[in-house]
C-alpha cells in the first residue's frame, strides 16, 4: 500500500493524501460548475440572447461543446429591465414571486451536490466576504458551515457598526 510513498513517513503520506483529495474536490467542483453553466447556457429562457447571439457569430454547437461555454444566471439581482418586465401569464407571475435570493445560483448547485463552502472557495468559483460564500461577493451566508439563503445588505450593516 506504500509502494507510492516509500520513504515518507506516516504524517507525510497522511498530508500527501489530504492534499490529493482536496485536488479531486477542486477538480471535481469545476466539472460540475461546467456543467451547470453549459446546462444553464441550453436550457434557461434568460440565456436566449446569449444563444441568439452566440448563433450570430456561428459558432457551432460542437465549439459550444468543446470550448465549455456557458451561462451564469443572474440569482442575486436582477437587471432593472427584468424587475420592471410584466409576467406574461399568472403562472409565470407566481414562479418570480416565489423565486427566492440566490435561488438557481451555482453556489446552491454546489451545495446541493455536496460541496462544503470552504470546498466551493477553494475551487475559485466564489468568494468569501464578511462571513459570505457568494460567487463574485454577492451571496449566501454561511454560518457555522451551513449555507442560508438570507438576503444581505452591506451598507446596513456597515451602518449598524458605524463604518459609513
Amino acid at each position: 500500500e506504500r509502494g507510492d510513498y516509500k520513504g515518507m513517513s506516516t504524517e507525510q503520506v497522511e498530508k500527501l493524501r489530504g492534499r490529493e483529495k482536496k485536488k479531486e474536490r477542486i477538480r471535481q467542483a469545476n466539472t460540475a460548475a461546467a456543467a451547470f453553466y453549459a446546462k444553464c447556457l441550453l436550457s434557461l429562457p434568460v440565456a436566449g440572447k446569449a444563444r441568439s447571439h452566440l448563433r450570430s457569430r456561428n459558432i457551432s454547437p460542437e465549439s459550444i461543446r468543446e470550448f465549455a461555454f456557458g451561462y451564469a444566471p443572474d440569482c442575486y439581482f436582477q437587471s432593472e429591465q427584468s424587475r420592471n418586465a410584466q409576467p406574461a401569464n399568472e403562472k409565470n407571475k407566481a414562479a418570480i414571486e416565489k423565486k427566492s435570493w440566490g435561488e438557481g445560483s451555482l453556489v446552491e448547485y454546489l451545495a446541493n451536490l455536496g460541496f462544503t463552502p470552504d470546498e466551493i472557495v477553494e475551487s475559485g468559483l466564489a468568494v468569501r466576504t464578511k462571513g459570505m460564500v457568494s460567487k463574485r461577493g454577492i451571496g449566501k451566508s454561511v454560518k457555522d458551515g451551513t449555507l442560508s439563503t438570507e438576503e444581505t445588505d452591506d451598507r446596513s450593516r456597515d451602518e449598524e457598526k458605524g463604518e459609513t
